[in-house]
């Protein structure tokens, strides 16, 4: 490296190069930084075809063989529409479930059992998501306030993680007000889920 001449003595001299950030809290990043980001490119959620073929791939590439295609299926239906979950939660714990019983390949009953132990409902939802929706089957049109109160969870926590995938599904809505309403899809769901609510 050359020697920096005192008005360069901090300058690093470096190669042309790309960075690529990549976060789902874009809101929790400096204006600072964001502003420097020359392309700012935004992803939706996940379709289940698309999710259960990353699932595929990923699978593939562990070497975690599966008995059929339904549990590559249930996988991506139960991920919320996103990758993390559907590979680091759903399918990661499918193989542990898989690999607990000696067997070499996930079978649908080593996928039940996975699910039976992560609590996971068929649309994804875990314990915390249905006793969510149980507040609010019991006591109607809820403020945030009253929802965190109930739930002891801090308002962050309430509208950025488990209300966006609630409200995309359409099993929660808001009134004029930002009163929390359940809508009849999620009464139905608290109704017909195979797990109780907590």
């Amino acid at each position: 490296v050359p020697e920096a001449s005192p008005q360069n003595r901090f300058a690093l001299p470096l190669e042309s190069f790309v960075m690529i950030l990549a976060t789902t809290h874009e809101y929790l990043l400096q204006d600072a930084l964001r502003d420097r980001m020359r392309i700012l490119c935004r992803f939706d959620y996940y379709s289940i075809p698309d999710l259960t073929e990353i699932v595929r791939r990923y699978a593939h590439t562990l070497g975690w063989p599966y008995e059929s295609e339904e549990i590559l299926r249930t996988i991506a239906q139960r991920a919320k529409a996103t990758p993390r979950q559907a590979l680091h939660r759903n399918l990661q714990t499918c193989w542990e479930v898989a690999q607990s019983r000696d067997h070499n390949v996930i079978t649908v009953d080593d996928m039940h059992e996975a699910f039976r132990h992560l609590q996971i409902d068929e649309f994804g939802l875990d314990a915390l998501d249905r006793r969510y929706l149980g507040v609010l089957a019991q006591c109607g049109s809820t403020p945030l306030g009253a929802l965190s109160a109930k739930l002891g969870l801090p308002y962050p926590t309430i509208q950025r993680v488990i209300e966006p995938y609630l409200i995309r599904e359409d099993l929660i809505t808001k009134d004029k007000s930002s009163q929390r309403i359940i809508t009849d899809k999620g009464r139905r769901h608290l109704e017909t889920t195979a797990w109780p609510v907590p």
